[in-house]
């Protein structure tokens, strides 16, 4: 196991000890959810709380990230990762942290949503060189509305505008996406995301996660 790869498990399991586990899948959730699959929330870490996720992709990736709320409408966050961390093949780690911000401008009411803006510059599986961009690209800055009812357990809509600054594939339109979470008794619930550029195919993706999703937890 090379030396890389020891650091970002250490980190995470060294997290892991020090945090409480807290639920944001479910009817039992505790925190706000700050994004879904891969697209942001308006949803808000809160001052004083961090999240630590960890995921794994293919070519024996991983990617590491931290995030702090500074304030109740204010958060911060670092990520880095790379390939083949996993495996006997020299590790090729990203070329540059991931940086992302996100700021509240709109408290949620029964009427009106929550707004968010914010940027984040980190990606999601192999960095591809020749187009200089993740296999899914960062959400650079964006825009979100989110509101939340009580509709037989928890039912949360999101909507959002973002601006991709990796743009060397040609495309260079702004994007939209669409996204809802449903519980789905006290621990699971079924998220479901959509995304599409004015010139570019759709994008779909569901996920059922169970009480910590996305490998993420929360510390108050």
């Amino acid at each position: 196991m090379n030396k890389q790869l020891l650091l970002l498990v250490g980190i995470i399991l060294l997290s892991m000890n020090l945090m409480l586990a807290q639920s944001t899948a479910g009817e039992g959730a505790t925190v706000e959810p700050t994004g879904l699959i891969d697209k942001p929330t308006a949803g808000m870490l809160g001052r004083g709380n961090y999240a630590v996720s960890g995921s794994f992709f293919q070519r024996g990736g991983v990617l590491f990230g931290v995030s702090v709320g500074l304030l109740n409408q204010f958060s911060f966050g670092i990520s880095y990762g790379g390939t083949d961390l996993l495996g006997s093949s020299k590790p090729e780690m990203n070329p540059y942290p991931g940086v992302n911000v996100k700021v509240r401008v709109v408290e949620e009411t029964t009427t009106f949503p929550a707004i968010a803006i914010g940027f984040d510059s980190q990606g999601r599986e192999v960095y591809l060189d020749s187009l200089k961009r993740y296999g899914i690209k960062s959400p650079g800055f964006y825009a979100v509305a989110s509101q939340n009812y009580a509709m037989m357990g928890n039912l949360s809509l999101h909507g959002g505008v973002n601006y991709c600054l990796e743009r060397e594939d040609g495309d260079k339109d702004i994007n939209f996406f669409f996204g809802a979470e449903k519980s789905l008794g006290k621990q699971f619930s079924l998220l479901l995301e959509y995304a599409r550029a004015r010139s570019g195919l759709p994008q779909f993706r569901a996920s059922l996660v169970l009480g910590k999703r996305d490998g993420r937890w929360v510390r108050p």
